[in-house]
């Protein structure tokens, strides 16, 4: 689908490259299999602490969001409810990163500090330390910002330990080097980019925004503290985040003053909620406050989704665009730090040619005309885009604002600058199954009907099947003069190909939407 998410090339970052389907009849269970030490181990402990958190807290959601948080656990996790912590800005909270190792490298430098014979030997703390951290970070599946995350405060770590601080900069690059080396498909994940950016926001520019004000109290000069890093991490972020998920969270920074510090008791609540599993009655008395904590989060991220200008929708911008947004920010930040005339210059350069293409494209979407068939998998889904309105033909559960509808059409309504629905004034003309918008006329098919001409054969420029309905191409070729025939994702495969095969005989051009993807046409 146009702008949509290009799978195909994420499988081969993963090296997948084939795919195949087996019936049951295809395959046996041989009921040998081979398990290392290290998988049989992970695995044990991995569900002992799924099945503690099932036990002892209650509510869905509640149990999806604590085993996300404690070891990144997202097989329970409501679409839905992922969508609203990133509308928030707090998505960071569930995926395991910089912010839960850093919250356990901290517990466990308290706990090491208070045990006598091991806080006054750095040695046995350091060994310890890296043993809880790297265990910590192989327990959660060792996604690239868990690794980036354990090896800085490794680096960290042994660095306290031989009296030498080590350069946040260095410990940042050499964890990106180590990972890169082992995956140098990495650069492109997603997670991974915006880990490293967030970082290094975080580390750039932290201390200049915490110290624009002086909070004499100390609960309000923590919340700061947390407000600033958000700020610091979002500066880096937002062009990243605008070319692959086109929206900006508004509100992150008074989400994340109170996500945070819930998400920090849950994190620290969960850890000792799986040490004290084995005392029933301390487990079930800690896992009803983690289950009101919880609850709390949520509805605070609900809540805050309910506002109206929570988040601001419906960017597009191209990989050009997100570059040069990135020169405009990083010119604007070292003028402002370093007092740099010539910085100066290309921010305020880059920030016209910048608004100069923004204007182009809006000038070029208002004379858009297009027609795009839709690939949804077993539904019909059809765009009519007239400037930037959009009108929809398609499945009643797709124009509800749901999983389907984002994935699959949200993306090319937004690339198109589409984003006002007009089923009423839009200028197509219907009359039973047939449109014409513009200069195209379009016949739908969608059940078993038997077509007569009236004398001559009719013109039309598309039909379009779908629904599997039961007919014959050449019937269909004897009544009408059609200029494309268009199968959409609702026909299965083997029905297609029988109709291919007579577009194919009787010399018909045709276009199998699930095989080519999207049809699209401009007007």
């Amino acid at each position: 689908n146009p702008a949509a998410f290009n799978y195909k090339r994420y499988c081969a970052f993963q090296q997948i490259f084939q795919q195949a389907y087996l019936r049951r009849t295809d395959w046996i269970l041989s009921g040998k299999r081979q398990v290392s030490l290290y998988d049989k181990t992970k695995h044990t402990t991995q569900q002992y602490i799924l099945n503690t958190i099932d036990q002892y807290i209650s509510g869905l959601n509640e149990v999806s969001i604590a085993k996300a948080l404690l070891i990144g656990y997202k097989v329970d996790l409501d679409k839905d409810l992922v969508q609203q912590y990133s509308n928030a800005g707090v998505i960071h909270i569930i995926v395991i990163a910089g912010l839960h190792l850093g919250l356990i490298y901290a517990l466990l430098l308290w706990i090491l500090n208070r045990i006598p014979g091991i806080k006054n030997s750095k040695y046995a703390r350091l060994v310890i330390v890296l043993f809880c951290l790297w265990c910590f970070a192989l327990l959660t599946g060792a996604s690239p910002p868990v690794l980036r995350a354990v090896i800085m405060f490794s680096s960290i770590a042994v660095g306290k330990a031989i009296s030498r601080n080590s350069s946040v900069y260095n410990s940042l690059a050499a964890s990106a080097f180590i990972l890169l080396c082992i995956d140098p498909f990495s650069l492109w994940d997603v997670g991974f980019q915006l880990s490293y950016l967030a970082v290094t926001g975080i580390v750039v520019l932290h201390k200049y925004i915490y110290h624009w004000f002086y909070i004499s109290n100390m609960i309000l000069r923590e919340a700061w503290n947390i407000a600033s890093v958000s700020l610091a991490a979002q500066v880096f972020t937002l062009p990243a985040c605008l070319y692959y998920f086109h929206q900006i969270p508004l509100l992150f920074m008074v989400t994340n003053i109170i996500a945070v510090p819930l998400a920090t008791i849950t994190l620290y609540g969960c850890v000792a909620l799986v040490c004290l599993s084995g005392i029933s009655i301390a487990a079930a008395w800690l896992g009803s406050l983690l289950t009101g904590c919880i609850w709390l989060l949520n509805h605070t991220v609900f809540a805050i989704n309910d506002i109206p200008f929570s988040t601001w929708n419906d960017f597009s911008i191209s990989l050009f665009d997100t570059l040069l947004l990135y020169g405009v920010i990083l010119s604007a930040l070292y003028w402002l730090i370093q007092r740099n005339r010539q910085a100066f210059r290309i921010f305020i350069s880059g920030t016209f040619l910048l608004t100069l293409l923004s204007f182009s494209k809006r000038i070029n979407s208002f004379r858009q005309k297009k027609i795009i068939v839709y690939d949804v998998p077993n539904h019909t889904a059809i765009d009519f885009i007239d400037g930037n309105k959009f009108y929809f033909k398609g499945d009643s559960d797709l124009k509800k604002d749901g999983l389907l509808q984002n994935f699959h059409l949200k993306p090319s309504r937004i690339s198109f600058h589409s984003n006002n629905q007009d089923n009423k004034k839009f200028p197509i003309f219907k009359q039973g199954y047939f449109c014409q918008f513009y200069n195209k006329r379009i016949l739908f098919i969608d059940t078993e009907t038997a077509y007569h001409s009236p004398g001559g054969k009719i013109n039309v420029d598309y039909i379009i099947i779908s629904k599997n309905p039961r007919l014959r191409i050449s019937l269909l070729a004897a009544v009408f003069n059609c200029g494309t025939y268009i199968f959409d994702a609702s026909n299965p495969l083997w029905k297609i190909a029988k109709w291919k095969k007579d577009c194919e005989d009787l010399h018909l051009r045709f276009h199998s939407v699930p095989e080519q993807g999207a049809f699209v046409t401009d007007l």
